[in-house]
């Protein structure tokens, strides 16, 4: 009996089968990739779309702003350009690379973008929202960045920050292959014949404005958001500790590594939030724990939670800014925290100069105020609907713009008696140029030097020459008794200079 001459064959034989059926799976996927599906779905994708462009971003960016939509409302990149320009002297550019429900996992795919860009960044914001370390995050959603986002190469990272190897194994693969990339919403297509979306939308810069809207809307919106923030803060429904904590401690050692300055910001919101942030909730834990590594990778941490510039009205629920609230936001993060992290203000004021009013105090003890325009005066932050102001010292200004726009109100405020120890007063002053408007210095009764704005919000130095008056007792006097455009005055840090 003849042996068999087809056995010899069987490994060839097998060999040609695999060789063909890859042959046709990377073929579908060429296909597929071209198709207009393919490319349909891709365009969809968050998660792809705005990493692409950052890419593709031949600029890139000098700070960079990580996180999820709570970051991606909040942080205005135009604002922190205008304060950084204005008060350090740089122009510099910032990105918004904020994703939807985008947790560390995201963030560390976002690290690792920004670092191989050709222009890497200087600075980089962490913005943890209090549920990122939850055992109840619901794992579909918050690993999207797993097949979207991350590339072949970035497998080690992945490795390195406790992903097990299905998971470097499902990177690779989106990488390879277009369809994998986009699985979840193709079967959803394909089997479901749900219909396709709109294409992602990037913004600026990767910033986009939302809408103001009014506080019982905010506050029906806020009660149905916190209701679902329960079952991952509450002790009663899940424990502090997830697999999102490796990703989180990759990524500051990679910043660290890198010599990038990192800033850790604990993500905002409205008073609402504080239902489910209480001692209760694992918020404590998480905070004292991100505070603890932070410290230990040589990161800055700033509690964003609920800062003095934000009311309810700012927010379009419980933890989403409308634009006027991300403007006041990047205000107060970048003048109250991210200049004095890099570096400080450069300011070519004068050591000898002697600053005799700072307008801080909303009190302002001493000053007499007239009118509805000098009501409550001092702010912290532009007011609702102003343009941004950068320029002012300290916690705050003085603003005549009211709270609710229109540059209607009109006022005077007159500041107590004080000596001309000097030859010129100095004021920073900024807002509307247009008649009705000015900071006078008022000797017996007699204005002797005066200025106005420019019609620009921010606010700059200006010098008052008031040596023939030198030793003698003046006030300050802020007029507005303009209305229309620009009929509102900025005005910070009165001192007397040499």
């Amino acid at each position: 009996m003849q042996p068999s001459s087809t056995s010899s064959s069987d490994p060839r034989a097998a060999l040609v089968s695999l060789a063909v059926c890859a042959l046709a799976i990377v073929g579908a996927d060429l296909t597929f990739r071209a198709s207009a599906l393919g490319i349909s779905l891709r365009r969809e994708s968050w998660y792809i779309v705005r990493p692409q462009l950052y890419t593709a971003d031949a600029r890139g960016a000098d700070v960079v702003g990580i996180g999820d939509s709570r970051l991606g409302c909040s942080f205005n990149p135009f604002t922190l350009e205008r304060f950084v320009e204005v008060e350090r002297g740089e122009r510099l550019r910032a990105w918004n690379a904020a994703l939807p429900g985008a947790p560390p996992m995201a963030h560390l795919a976002w690290v690792r973008r920004a670092l191989t860009h050709p222009h890497p960044p200087r600075m980089v914001i962490l913005a943890l929202s209090p549920y990122m370390f939850s055992s109840h995050l619901t794992r579909a959603p918050s690993r999207e960045a797993l097949t979207s986002m991350y590339r072949a190469r970035d497998v080690p990272w992945i490795l390195a920050a406790g992903g097990s190897p299905e998971d470097g194994l499902a990177a690779l693969q989106a990488d390879l292959f277009a369809s994998f990339r986009v699985r979840p919403r193709l079967v959803e297509v394909l089997t479901d014949f749900a219909g396709l979306r709109e294409t992602a939308s990037v913004g600026d810069q990767g910033y986009e404005d939302h809408p103001q809207i009014d506080l019982p809307q905010q506050q029906r919106r806020a009660a149905n958001r916190v209701q679902s923030y329960r079952g991952e803060l509450l002790r009663a429904n899940a424990r502090f500790g997830s697999e999102q904590q490796g990703y989180f401690l990759e990524s500051l050692r990679l910043l660290r590594d890198h010599h990038v300055t990192t800033v850790v910001l604990d993500s905002v919101s409205a008073s609402q939030m504080d239902a489910v942030m209480g001692p209760d909730s694992i918020y404590p834990e998480h905070i004292a724990w991100v505070r603890a590594q932070a410290a230990a990778y040589g990161a800055h941490v700033v509690d964003g939670h609920r800062p003095p510039v934000l009311q309810d009205g700012d927010f379009c629920d419980v933890d989403h800014v409308s634009s006027f609230g991300a403007i006041r936001f990047t205000s107060w993060l970048t003048h109250e925290h991210l200049i004095a992290i890099m570096g400080g203000r450069r300011d070519a004021r004068p050591a000898a100069c002697s600053t005799v009013f700072d307008l801080d105090d909303e009190s302002m003890p001493g000053w007499r105020r007239e009118g509805s325009s000098m009501s409550s005066p001092i702010t912290l932050a532009a007011r609702r609907t102003q343009q941004v102001v950068a320029g002012y010292t300290g916690h705050g200004f003085l603003t005549t713009f009211p709270e609710g726009g229109g540059d209607v109100d009109r006022g005077r405020a007159t500041s107590p008696p004080f000596v001309l120890t000097g030859d010129h007063v100095r004021v920073r002053l900024g807002g509307g140029g247009v008649p009705g408007l000015a900071v006078r210095v008022v000797v017996e009764g007699r204005s002797v030097a005066e200025a106005s704005g420019r019609n620009d919000e921010t606010l700059r130095d200006v010098e008052l020459d008031v040596r023939a008056f030198r030793g003698r007792a003046a006030t300050i006097v802020i007029d507005d008794e303009a209305a229309g455009g620009w009929g509102h005055l900025n005005v910070d840090d009165v001192a007397v200079c040499p």
